[in-house]
C-alpha cells in the first residue's frame, strides 16, 4: 500500500513551483488567528484632527487575511500568465514581510496599554530616542513596491502570452 504525500511537486502545497501557496497559507492563519480574542484583543487608535476612529485588531486581522486570500486567489486563476517565478518570490517577500512586521510591533507600538481613550500629547510620555515612524514609511513602500512587481509581473505575462499564441496562429 503506497502512500501518497500531499506535499509532492505538483500538489497546490508545493511551495518551491508554486510559491503563492505561502500567500493562502498566511492568510488562512491569520484568519484563524483573528477569531483568537487573547491574541487581538487590543485595537489601534487613529487621531485625525477632530475625528477619533478606533479599528479593533479583529478587523485588522480579517482585512490582512482578505488581502492574502485575495492575491492568493488571483495567482490561482492567473497561474499560466505569470511571467518570472523570481518576480513571483520578489512579490510574496515584499507582501508578507511587511504583515509580518506590523503584527509583531503591534504591540509595542500601537495603542497606549493602560491610557483611557483620550487624546494626550505626545510630550506627556516617554519618547523613543530612534523615529519608529521612518521604519513604518520604509515598511509601507515596501508593500507598494511589492504590488508593483505583481502588476509588472502579470502584465508583461500576459503580453508574453498572447505574443506567443499569435505567433502560433500565424504559422
Amino acid at each position: 500500500m503506497q502512500v501518497t504525500n500531499m506535499f509532492k511537486r505538483n500538489s497546490i502545497f508545493d511551495i518551491r513551483s508554486k510559491p503563492y501557496t505561502l500567500l493562502g497559507i498566511v492568510g488562512f492563519f491569520v484568519a484563524i488567528i483573528s477569531f483568537i480574542p487573547i491574541i487581538s484583543d487590543s485595537a489601534l487608535d487613529i487621531n485625525l484632527h477632530d475625528t477619533y476612529f478606533v479599528i479593533t485588531d479583529f478587523s485588522l486581522y480579517r482585512f490582512y487575511a482578505v488581502i492574502l486570500l485575495f492575491l492568493w486567489s488571483v495567482y490561482l486563476i492567473a497561474n499560466r500568465l505569470i511571467f518570472s517565478r523570481k518576480l513571483t518570490w520578489l512579490h510574496i517577500i515584499a507582501t508578507l514581510l511587511p504583515i509580518v512586521f506590523f503584527i509583531i510591533t503591534k504591540k509595542h507600538t500601537w495603542g497606549m496599554s493602560g491610557v483611557p481613550r483620550r487624546y494626550y500629547a505626545l510630550s506627556e510620555f516617554d519618547r523613543p530616542y530612534y523615529d519608529i515612524g521612518i521604519y513604518y514609511v520604509a515598511i509601507i513602500l515596501s508593500l507598494v513596491i511589492g504590488q508593483l512587481i505583481f502588476l509588472t509581473n502579470l502584465i508583461v505575462g500576459t503580453i508574453k502570452h498572447f505574443q506567443l499564441k499569435n505567433h502560433e496562429n500565424k504559422n
